[in-house]
């Protein structure tokens, strides 16, 4: 008898993959509908790619790095840049305090994952809060009281609502550590606890709770909440600036934008779009350590590409190309760069990339070139150049540039910013 094969489910499988990686799960497949719904989003909304084939479930990661439960199924993507060197280059893109806490050795970072990074983040800034005092707000009060304070409410003295007691109705502001700000970094710790993946930074966590819990009051998180808590900020709590951004990083990488419509579905777990961080990193690294040239973000490359007037019957508007960065000097582009997440030492230039550089290349003045910025862990990655020609005449047109940010030695120089200043001037102004 002809044996055919069956795919099947297995148990708490946990699949560990990097950025830019693809697997195919033999013999595995998605049962339920919902697990088949979620995969078909996650592919749509480009940040991991999961097939069902006949021979197995495939899965295809890019930039997002993080982790989702699928059914019984545990998907973690790690990012190469790992440890003390993420944090560092988080810190720095970010505008996070580096802080440095004394049982550093008592977290193993080398073997976080992306979203352990983030929370460990949060941990040690909550630390560092604690150690110092948390900020304690001026709460309004309207009591009677046998002892008045404040100021006396004189429209219930008048209608005689107060004069049968022996007490005097008052108004009064009370300092208190029950406020908006604190409220909101209690439910982040809280979020934390059920998305933390490392047994011993969730005990250090929970401690940080239980300690809040005692005379914090608890609120659900949400996008607004954290938003209301962001416009109380002034001079005196801007301490809890960084623990903002942190739970803002947390609270919106947990669920996926709808297309066309204004919702998010909720994830059972965290992605994070590393070419965004890399874009960030990149342009902040150019702004300040490349002197004499300014920086503009997301630069629109007006009228290169128009409708005919009246050859656009649907009306829409002409496509505008819209390189990461251009850099400026006295006004004027003098080069357009690209910010992208993937090693192009390691990989090859993918051809969409190549045609997006060709274009942005041929509308530029002066040597015709743009240039894409990538991130490399090797040493021996170097400037690679590919060339734009007129297939027929083989008349030059142009150039693309694929350089190499050599992230861990930016890491380092980081570490002690005002030390290395120089060499970050140095290494940053080749890029121009």
């Amino acid at each position: 008898m002809k044996m055919t094969s069956r795919k099947v489910r297995l148990s708490n499988m946990k699949i560990t993959l990097r950025e830019w990686q693809s697997e195919v799960l033999q013999e595995v497949e998605l049962k339920t509908k919902q697990e088949q719904e979620l995969a078909r989003m996650l592919t749509e909304s480009e940040i991991v790619k999961i097939i069902e084939l006949k021979e197995g479930l495939s899965i295809s990661t890019n930039s997002f790095v993080g982790s989702i439960q699928l059914g019984d199924i545990q998907l973690s993507i790690m990012p190469k840049i790992q440890g003390m060197e993420l944090l560092t280059l988080l810190n720095y893109a970010y505008y996070l305090h580096d802080i440095k806490i004394m049982h550093q050795s008592d977290f193993n970072l080398e073997s976080y994952s992306f979203l352990d990074i983030i929370i460990y983040q949060l941990y040690i800034h909550t630390e560092d809060l604690l150690s110092k005092g948390v900020h304690r707000g001026y709460i309004r009060r309207e009591e009677d009281l046998a002892s008045p304070k404040g100021r006396l409410d004189f429209t219930k003295i008048a209608r005689n609502q107060a004069l049968k007691k022996a007490t005097l109705p008052s108004r009064y502001y009370e300092r208190n550590e029950d406020n908006l700000l604190n409220q909101v970094l209690l439910a982040g710790l809280k979020r934390c606890v059920t998305l933390v993946n490392d047994q011993n930074l969730r005990i250090h966590l929970r401690r940080l709770v239980t300690y809040l819990d005692e005379y914090i009051s608890s609120i659900v998180l949400t996008r607004q909440i954290i938003q209301k808590a962001q416009r109380t900020l002034n001079r005196l709590s801007e301490r809890y600036r960084p623990l903002l951004e942190i739970i803002t990083l947390l609270q919106e990488n947990q669920g996926i934008q709808l297309d066309g419509e204004n919702q998010v579905m909720s994830l059972h777990g965290f992605f994070f779009d590393m070419n965004r961080f890399f874009e960030m990193l990149v342009s902040k690294l150019i702004r300040e350590f490349v002197p004499d040239y300014t920086l503009m973000d997301q630069h629109r490359l007006r009228g290169m590409f128009t409708y005919e007037a009246n050859q656009n019957p649907k009306h829409r508007r002409s496509p505008t190309p819209r390189p990461d960065i251009a850099i400026m000097k006295n006004n004027k582009v003098v080069k357009l760069m690209d910010a992208k997440y993937k090693d192009l030492w390691e990989h090859a230039l993918p051809r969409d990339m190549l045609y997006q550089l060709a274009i942005y290349a041929l509308s530029s003045e002066g040597n015709k070139t743009a240039t894409i910025i990538y991130p490399s862990l090797n040493e021996m990655a170097s400037t690679q150049k590919i060339n734009i020609s007129n297939p027929t005449s083989s008349h030059h047109l142009g150039s693309v540039i694929l350089l190499p940010l050599h992230v861990n030695y930016v890491a380092k120089c980081l570490e002690d910013k005002s030390r290395n200043r120089k060499e970050l001037v140095k290494y940053m102004s080749s890029f121009v």
